[in-house]
């Protein structure tokens, strides 16, 4: 389940939070199949 499939959580990250951190997150690996799970939901997991 995506942020765009599942209701909003108070502690989830605010966009401008979640922009920050994105130069933070590693990239895709190269090659094979494409990353398939949203790391900015994996910040928000409790």
């Amino acid at each position: 389940m995506d942020r765009t499939t599942r209701p909003p959580d108070p502690s989830d990250l605010t966009d401008a939070k979640g922009t920050l951190l994105e130069s933070l997150l590693p990239p895709s690996p190269g090659g094979g199949r494409h990353r398939t799970t949203d790391l900015r939901e994996v910040l928000n997991a409790n």
